[in-house]
């Protein structure tokens, strides 16, 4: 999102640059990004709150993985709406969080949820990486099943995303929705 807010988008896609080279540099900053944030995040838990993020043990990192590609999954579909509805759709960046946050069981088991919406809980791969990782926590061993059905959700996400940000791309140079951002 940061070409549009900036209003370079159309430097960039005046170049010949490929829609897949454009998914793929968006996806390496993201993971600096990543890297450089919670390895500060990390640090400053255990400076100024003596919590050591490796205390939970090796576990985390399958499970971190798995919502590491769900994020990157839902910035690709967020980006992909914005390209191709406008500033308008930016308010999903943030929205889309506060809807799949209680949706996973972040912050209580989905068994909690009406009825009604409990199978959208359980289509969503960050449900399972939470019920993991919720177990991880109560002293529990990894369980190896949730995070495996996490990860082929996160994986087919991500293969949708990619998709829908490439086909919303084509579309965008096409129909000339670059004006929008210059």
């Amino acid at each position: 999102l940061e070409e549009t807010w900036t209003r370079n988008l159309l430097n960039l896609m005046v170049t010949p640059i490929r829609e897949t080279e454009y998914v793929g540099g968006v996806v390496l900053f993201g993971l600096a990004k990543l890297v450089m944030g919670v390895g500060l995040m990390a640090i400053g838990a255990f400076v100024f709150f003596s919590f050591n993020v490796g205390s939970i043990g090796l576990a985390i990192i399958p499970i971190a993985a798995v919502l590491l590609v769900v994020g990157w999954a839902i910035s690709l579909l967020v980006i992909a709406f914005v390209l191709r509805f406008g500033h308008g759709a930016e308010a999903l960046a943030w929205g889309v969080m506060f809807v799949l946050m209680p949706l996973s069981g972040i912050f209580y088991p989905i068994d909690a949820l009406p009825r009604f919406i409990r199978p959208i809980a359980l289509a969503l791969p960050t449900t399972y990486a939470f019920k993991a990782l919720r177990g991880v926590v109560d002293g529990q061993p990894l369980d190896w099943g949730l995070v495996a059905i996490g990860a082929v959700g996160a994986v087919v996400l991500s293969a949708f995303a990619t998709w829908f940000l490439i086909r919303m791309l084509r579309l965008f140079r096409r129909r000339g929705y670059v004006t929008r951002y210059s």
